[in-house]
């Protein structure tokens, strides 16, 4: 792996017309190289329990569900399946013209701005409402054309909604002491047991009134950009259970991104104005339930990022603080539950 990152970081990597320095961004399950006009996504070889990349032929699956899949929000950002090889002299090369051995695949996209990041924008307050009702809308057309159908409803039912909480639990429960305290993780697994225990009815309602779709999955700032119009990017396809959800879920996930940026303000423009464009007015009823959901998913991807080996012994203490802030989010979401 830290060959191949190597490697695309130089220019020889590239057949096409590249910056001076390819920069590259790392995420828990993958890493983005920025050549200047192309950006090319590869995945790591992990295996998390939720994200099994541990295959080449794995690797290769999800490129090819995330080109598909994100085309129908952003069909001008995503461009294709590339082939990553390695020459005879041990070079890495992308797309070459001869016939190499494969190494990986990427997904290529067209790149972006890095500082047309709405998360940026944000925190230099070059965003507006337009911005936040226009990603509403964007997202109300996008959920009444995803799909729905018996497969996604089961990932909508009270029985899966407490499989993921209980992962969650389970998985997080090595941060006690070091990112939350055993007080607060108590606390927030009853809150959340009692929520889902008086709501059971209410979820089986959602799953029957088609509220469950194929999502995005993972809708933040960081996966929106704002240039000339607003692009939403990034959607997951490696694990139906995360954008296979409530509506509302996805609602959440983008509005507690917003109350963590310090813009709570948007957060309740975008909620309101998704109501507008869907109709749907009773997500209100499972903001907090769901903002708690994405606040300690959040938090927990984090933990999984302080532990990885690839993760830079500089980053950590930024990581740290961040996944200690959405667990104190978490907790003040359970509160009003």
């Amino acid at each position: 792996m830290k060959e191949l990152i190597e490697g695309l970081q130089k220019r020889e990597a590239y057949t096409h017309r590249t910056a001076d320095i390819t920069r590259m961004i790392q995420t828990a399950t993958a890493c983005i190289f920025l050549t200047g006009d192309l950006a090319y996504k590869i995945n790591k070889p992990i295996d998390i329990g939720f994200v099994d990349f541990t295959t080449l032929d794995k690797r290769k699956k999800q490129c090819e569900n995330e080109y598909r899949y994100n085309k129908v929000l952003a069909p001008e950002l995503y461009l294709g399946v590339s082939k990553v090889c390695q020459s005879h002299n041990g070079v890495i090369v992308v797309d070459p013209p001869d016939d190499l051995p494969i190494i990986e695949y990427a997904v290529r996209m067209k790149q972006m701005k890095p500082d047309a990041i709405m998360t940026r924008l944000l925190l230099d307050g070059k965003i507006a409402g337009e911005h936040i009702r226009n990603v509403a809308m964007q997202i109300a057309l996008f959920h009444r054309k995803c799909e729905q159908n018996a497969e996604v409803n089961f990932y909508g039912m009270p029985e899966m909604i407490k499989y993921n909480w209980d992962e969650n639990f389970e998985q997080t429960k090595n941060c006690i002491g070091t990112l939350i305290s055993q007080a607060e993780f108590d606390f927030v697994r009853k809150k959340i047991n009692e929520f889902q225990a008086r709501s059971k009815d209410f979820f089986e309602h959602r799953v029957n009134n088609n509220r469950v779709r194929h999502c995005h999955g993972d809708l933040h700032t960081g996966n929106i950009f704002v240039d000339d119009k607003v692009t939403i990017f990034d959607g997951i396809t490696f694990n139906l259970r995360f954008p296979c959800c409530d509506v509302a879920s996805e609602v959440a996930f983008l509005a507690m991104d917003f109350d963590s940026l310090g813009r709570s303000d948007f957060a309740d423009l975008f909620i309101t104005s998704y109501v507008m464009f869907s109709g749907d007015r009773e997500i209100k009823r499972l903001m907090q339930f769901y903002k708690c959901y994405r606040a300690w998913i959040r938090a927990k991807i984090l933990s999984f990022q302080l532990n990885e080996p690839n993760t830079p012994l500089m980053e950590k203490p930024r990581v740290r603080e961040k996944a200690q802030k959405y667990f104190r989010f978490a907790v003040d979401y359970a509160k009003l539950l």
